[in-house]
């Protein structure tokens, strides 16, 4: 009985020590320099103190300011899509035109179509001419999203063609891009592979002859006197205001010192343009199932 006892006792002991072992502590982390003001490509030194399992390093430069590393949605201040048109022969005028809108509801049929308001916005779009592909150009879509929602927007290929003795024309359409460029020049860009997985076809006149979507969107022609056909090739919710990629540390794995590594007592860099900027050094104790960090920012000015 002596014996089971003592074997619990080791028992629980190893168990609180392995606890114990496992305890993560807010980093004990500083840091200071001795001069806040430095002519550009003059060094800074960064005097670190401290031994935090791991630190990096923001400079506050474009593309690596802290408080930007966690973003997903933004209004950047260029948004536009893009794309590349082919038209074949015939003598039909203005048989595409590219919508957008606000409030469509997501049901794909005549009566929801008609219920939406839609903006034409074709006059923005270099559309082709002939069966040379010509890209459309930046088509600016900044006009349908504001900094306060996400509410998004839904783009659509009209097309129409009247019965009479002019023959409509085949439209081909690929490689969209639409792209959210933020204030510090990241550029989110959405490009999906086929387009078959954003857009579909609604026919509201004529089935022989409607949208064929696949990795691009094919409307057919028919000959002249082909009855009146109409067609929405119309997108799924795009959000113009995503973030694909925020901000990034400055250094290449994004860290100035891992876990293994030696403790760091000083960090010096250049910055290459004059300007203010804000110092950050992000501190971390890390198990594998907690995280503890600190944050630390210093204020620089760079003369010229």
């Amino acid at each position: 009985m002596k014996k089971l006892i003592k074997l619990l006792c080791i028992a629980g002991l190893a168990i609180v020590s392995c606890k114990k072992e496992n305890t993560v502590n807010e980093p004990v982390f500083d840091v200071s320099v001795r001069t806040n003001t430095v002519k550009v490509r003059e060094p800074v030194t960064f005097y670190l103190s401290g031994n935090p399992d791991l630190i990096s390093f923001w400079s506050g430069e474009k593309t690596h300011i802290y408080s930007n590393n966690s973003v997903n949605s933004e209004r950047g201040v260029k948004q536009w899509v893009q794309f590349e048109t082919q038209v074949g022969a015939g003598t039909q005028t203005n048989n595409l035109k590219l919508m957008a809108s606000k409030d469509f509801s997501g049901v794909y049929d005549a009566e929801n179509i008609a219920k939406a308001t839609w903006t034409d916005i074709s006059n923005r779009v270099n559309w082709a001419t002939s069966t040379t592909r010509v890209g459309t150009g930046q088509i600016d879509l900044l006009d349908f999203s504001t900094a306060e929602n996400n509410t998004p927007v839904y783009l659509a290929f009209y097309y129409y063609s009247p019965k009479n003795d002019l023959k409509p024309r085949r439209w081909t359409i690929v490689n969209l891009q639409v792209h959210n460029v933020l204030a510090n020049g990241i550029t989110t860009t959405f490009a999906p592979t086929l387009l078959s997985a954003l857009f579909k076809d609604v026919d509201l006149k004529n089935p022989t002859y409607n949208w064929s979507i696949t990795s691009g969107m094919v409307m057919n022609d028919g000959p002249i006197g082909t009855d009146e056909n109409e067609n929405w090739a119309i997108s799924g919710p795009i959000d113009l205001n995503r973030v694909g990629t925020a901000d990034f540390a400055n250094t290449s794995d994004g860290l100035l010192k891992g876990i293994s590594d030696a403790p760091v007592q000083e960090f010096s860099y250049n910055f290459a343009a004059a300007g203010k900027y804000t110092v950050t050094f992000e501190a971390s104790n890390v198990s594998i199932n907690e995280k503890k960090t600190v944050v630390r920012n210093i204020d620089i000015t760079v003369e010229p």
